[in-house]
């Protein structure tokens, strides 16, 4: 398998070649965000502002998922070097919404139920079944079938996997976190230091983090996918990284 920094350029590289396409999908989960301002700003009875931001929350849950799903089979365009037929992909990604939902849902109860016994059964459920999303939406697979696959691209290559899930967006959160750092510390040469640590967070500092949310997001959808191409071509003898050379 390749080493976490190689996944990681390969990731940058790949965000770099197809950046307008990554972010014409990613920008559409700001559009629940712009609406759910307007209602924060606009005098409405609590009971009808509760019920429309909840539309919005869940209607973001649903654009992730879309923006997700196409951004997985972008980067398995990238790296099969095959055109992507944009009138058809995102009509496919909206299809594949309630699959991956379902999946999705059967995952978190299963980590939970592992977390509930113990601590370690519930982190090897998520690496076990970290890469359902990508059967679902690459191969097909649905349900339990899609979970049963994950599971069996992981067998005999649990702790390199493992390494790999979790060390390459560890060092994509830290530099998002270093980033967001800087931002947040420009208000500090405009309020006390004890201001700043206990005041909520201004409109535009939440605008700027949610502007940096939509410009992450396809670095981690595309790493997590360059680790599961390489682990289901891997038996073929081809890496993710080599069919690009």
């Amino acid at each position: 398998m390749p080493s976490v920094l190689a996944l990681l350029q390969l990731t940058w590289r790949l965000y770099k070649e197809n950046v307008s396409l990554l972010l014409g999908y990613s920008a559409w989960i700001l559009v629940p965000y712009i609406f759910l301002i307007v209602v924060e700003m606009t005098p409405i009875p609590s009971g009808i502002e509760t019920a429309v931001q909840t539309i919005l929350y869940l209607l973001q849950i649903l654009l992730i998922v879309w923006a997700t799903n196409a951004m997985i089979v972008v980067t398995f365009a990238a790296i099969r070097k095959k055109e992507i037929k944009l009138d058809v992909l995102g009509g496919k990604a909206w299809r594949l919404v309630p699959p991956v939902i379902v999946v999705a849902v059967l995952n978190t109860l299963i980590i939970l139920g592992g977390l509930l016994l113990l601590l370690i059964p519930g982190l090897i459920f998520s690496v076990w079944y970290g890469f359902s999303q990508m059967e679902v939406v690459l191969h097909k697979k649905r349900g339990w079938q899609a979970l049963a696959a994950s599971q069996t691209l992981v067998h005999g290559r649990f702790w390199p996997v493992a390494w790999r899930l979790v060390a390459g967006p560890v060092i994509l959160l830290l530099g998002y976190v270093f980033i967001v750092a800087i931002l947040i510390a420009t208000t500090l040469f405009t309020v006390s230091p004890e201001a700043a640590l206990i005041a909520q967070p201004t409109l535009w500092q939440e605008v700027i983090a949610s502007i940096l949310d939509m410009l992450a997001l396809p670095l981690f959808v595309i790493y997590s996918t360059l680790v599961y191409l390489d682990l289901h071509d891997s038996r073929k003898g081809i890496s993710a990284k080599e069919q690009l050379v």
